[in-house]
């Protein structure tokens, strides 16, 4: 998925109404949008309702970024 892909960005808006992310780097935030856009997809798909990840450390560990955003 492009950096400007179009449900990256719009996933981006959604974590800036959450959250504060002033002082935070945008290529991270990005990739956070990202990882949320993608798992977003794979739960509709999949008809999923609810799901979990590890969040603490191996993502921010793996990707760089705190997913639990």
């Amino acid at each position: 998925m492009k950096d400007t892909d179009e449900r990256a960005v719009q996933k981006l808006k959604n974590i800036e109404r959450y959250v504060t992310t002033s002082g935070i780097p945008q290529p991270a935030l990005i990739k956070m949008a990202k990882l949320g856009r993608v798992i977003d997809d794979w739960m509709s798909s999949s008809q999923v309702q609810i799901s979990a990840v590890q969040c603490w450390t191996s993502l921010e560990e793996n990707l760089g970024v705190g997913p639990c955003t």
